[in-house]
């Protein structure tokens, strides 16, 4: 019957396509895997091939039964010790194979890789989803999962997509909250579970790994709810620019502080609920908290968010309503409009009876000014040693992202800084009428 020998061919055919699909996500989670099996069917293709060659020479009389046979036995001994012990497959250990767990101090990592799960997700299975409780965080080691929600889903996010190396469901472990979107895999995935008793067991270690978890987090954060800005922005650039403190200041405000945002910066609303000066509407966590309506940079992306609740708020001024943490992200059209901003711009601006304070270094700043750099120079002095941990923990992190584990610790500055000369934070075009992108 032709009918049925059609759809046994097509049945073949799809069945064929779903093992070269699960072949080739193979080869890009584990090529190390595909490697072996490749390695282990040539040496048997090999092997196979010497004893047809000795049997020829027996038949040929260029060899005696006699040595044929020593021959022979030698090649079926070789083949008898493949099949016992093929090769291996050799995988990094689990505080190599992933940029947060390297990077942490060796207490607090070998406290969590006690404890850690480490799992294989085949493609569209979901880690986890919308609203649910955040029992745990996914530290992505190999492959590619993709995002959706309901309500934070954006119109310009066209690729809503982590890879290798991201930390997923952290701010939502940090904060108490559920999950806010839904995390599939989108290929064979290789990853990590924690759970989240663990992850806050870690922040009462030391000030400099909390801050390190709570940057660790932005960086979910920021293309979930800038993708305009950093979607297209690859890992070991979102981890540079954390690293960098130039270009990335986070601190913790009090209420009745009043915070400006620079021109070309972009800030996060990690903890806490804030106000736009003059409305009434108090806006939480978490939030991207934009410049002024007339800095033109970033015009699209202001009333561009989220469907239903929006994300993303535009204002001159925002006034603390209650203790609110803020990472902010210094993205200059060009670095040496950067450099300008950075000496003329100011973060905080004294209106009305509101306190004025810096996010200098005295403050655990977003950003250091001249102005206010030399004036709390016995606070900076009893902070700088907390300051420069949580620094080094970032720049571990991103040297970790990039190069691997051949990086010792006492090395990361010095290459962290290399890194960041030539990183692709300049080449934003903030002026542009599309969605800006970084090359």
């Amino acid at each position: 019957n032709s009918g049925v020998a059609s759809a046994v061919i097509n049945e073949s055919v799809v069945e064929g396509e779903e093992a070269r699909k699960f072949l080739e996500d193979v080869n890009v989670t584990y090529p190390q895997v595909l490697r072996v099996v490749k390695t282990r069917q040539a040496t048997y293709a090999v092997l196979n091939n010497l004893i047809e060659y000795v049997q020829n020479l027996e038949k040929t009389g260029i060899l005696e039964t006699k040595e044929m046979l020593q021959l022979h036995d030698a090649v079926q001994t070789d083949l008898k010790k493949l099949l016992r012990n093929p090769p291996l497959v050799k995988l990094p250990k689990i505080s190599s194979i992933h940029p947060m767990l390297g990077a942490l101090p060796p207490s607090v990592r070998e406290s969590l890789t006690n404890c850690t799960k480490e799992i294989m997700k085949l493609r569209g299975l979901t880690l986890y989803k919308e609203g649910a409780k955040s029992n745990g965080i996914w530290l992505i080691s190999n492959g590619v999962v993709k995002w959706e929600s309901k309500m934070t889903r954006t119109k310009h996010s066209f690729y809503p997509t982590f890879t290798h190396g991201s930390t997923l469901g952290l701010y939502e472990v940090l904060t108490g909250r559920p999950y806010i979107c839904d995390i599939i895999t989108d290929s064979v995935v290789f990853c990590i579970f924690l759970e989240a008793d663990k992850i806050r067991s870690c922040l009462k270690s030391d000030p400099s790994t909390e801050k390190f978890l709570w940057e660790e987090s932005a960086i979910f954060l920021s293309k979930l709810l800038l993708p305009q800005i950093f979607e297209k922005l690859a890992m070991q650039d979102l981890r540079a620019l954390i690293a960098d403190p130039e270009k990335s200041r986070m601190t913790i405000f009090i209420r009745g502080e009043t915070i400006e945002i620079p021109h070309h910066s972009v800030a996060l609303l990690l903890e806490g609920y804030v106000k736009i000066q003059g409305r009434q509407e108090l806006l939480t966590a978490p939030a991207a908290l934009l410049p002024s309506p007339g800095n033109l940079s970033f015009q699209n992306l202001a009333g561009s968010g989220s469907k239903g609740a929006s994300f993303t708020h535009q204002g001159s001024f925002y006034l603390v309503e209650t203790t609110a943490r803020v990472i902010l992200f210094d993205i200059p059209a060009s670095e040496a409009d950067a450099s300008l901003l950075r000496r003329s711009s100011s973060l905080l601006s004294h209106v009305g009876d509101h306190p004025h304070r810096s996010f200098g270094r005295n403050h655990s700043g977003l950003m250091s000014w001249p102005e206010h750099f030399y004036k709390h120079k016995n606070h900076e002095q009893r902070s700088e040693g907390v300051e420069q941990q949580t620094s080094s923990l970032s720049a571990r992190a991103m040297q970790l992202s990039i190069y691997g584990s051949m990086f010792r610790q006492d090395e990361v500055m010095s290459y962290s800084r290399l890194a960041m000369s030539d990183s692709a934070l300049g080449s934003l075009d903030l002026n542009h009428e599309e969605p800006s992108r970084w090359n």
